[in-house]
């Protein structure tokens, strides 16, 4: 499934926001995404996500703005 808003596949977990004000760090979560069936979820990035040394794709990162 595709998210309403970019298009993309909501299943995945590599698309990553970046607050211009604040400088926080946000990525969608696959799980979270998928079940909510119309439009990526963001949670802060890094501290909500697990590190592994699996992962090895490069994430696309989006500047919010106004």
């Amino acid at each position: 499934m595709a998210c309403n808003c970019c298009g993309k596949r909501l299943n995945i977990g590599m698309i990553q926001k970046i607050d211009p004000n604040t400088g926080q760090k946000f990525k969608s979560c696959p799980h979270c995404s998928d079940a909510n069936g119309g439009e990526h979820v963001y949670h802060p990035y890094p501290h909500s996500f697990g590190k592994t040394p699996a992962r090895k794709t490069k994430a696309i990162v989006l500047i919010v703005g106004d």
